[in-house]
């Protein structure tokens, strides 16, 4: 499966949505690619161990996010016209875009966080993430993450969610490459003193 990495377009015309018969809550849809996220920092810490982790909240911290900022808000709203067009279908009711808007959960909020989810196992024993190096070779033996870790991220939706009074867009976190920490440059700080007297102190 190809990978997106420029967000310099969006192209609709091969994401494909599909209503199950029974279950209208969740609505599967079908990416042609995964996305690779800017960096991100997550805002807590993460111990892969409790069972009751299935998602968490990461923070885009690369200047180069807007785009994929855009990206986003197209994609979701490609879902709200879609919806819309198939309110009857799945709420027995036609539903405006504007209705349908102020419910829905963007991908990325305007605090520039994302919601991502963390698949696990049948037996909710281990979070399935793979964690790669730069030459996208497997790093075994990580079991948590101190809040705000840098990270790079390959993320997918698979599913919509929908209720009468929310509608969000499910990303799920599926591998990732971690990220030294940015170090801040150290600033120097100069202190004049203009006056003739001997007994100013600066502590």
């Amino acid at each position: 499966m190809t990978v997106i990495r420029k967000f310099d377009t969006f192209d609709s015309t091969e994401i494909k949505f599909r209503i199950p018969e029974e279950v209208k809550e969740l609505i599967n849809i079908e990416l042609p690619s995964e996305i690779q996220a800017p960096v991100f920092e997550n805002v807590e810490d993460l111990e892969f161990s409790d069972t009751e982790l299935h998602y968490s909240y990461f923070k885009l911290c690369s200047s180069s996010s807007n785009n994929f900022q855009e990206w986003m808000t197209q994609f979701d709203d490609h879902v709200i016209s879609y919806l819309h067009d198939n309110s009857e279908n799945i709420w027995g009711k036609e539903r405006s875009q504007e209705s349908l808007s102020s419910i829905y959960s963007s991908s990325v909020s305007s605090k520039d966080t994302m919601k991502l989810h963390l698949s696990r196992s049948k037996k909710e024993t281990c979070v399935r993430l793979r964690v790669v190096d730069k030459d996208n070779k497997k790093i075994t033996g990580i079991d948590r993450f101190e809040q705000d870790t840098r990270m790079v991220g390959i993320i997918r939706c698979n599913t919509i969610s929908v209720n009468n009074d929310s509608i969000n867009a499910q990303w799920d976190l599926r591998t990732i490459t971690l990220k030294p920490k940015k170090q801040s440059k150290p600033r120097s700080c100069i202190i004049v003193d203009d006056t003739d007297s001997e007994d100013d102190f600066f502590y």
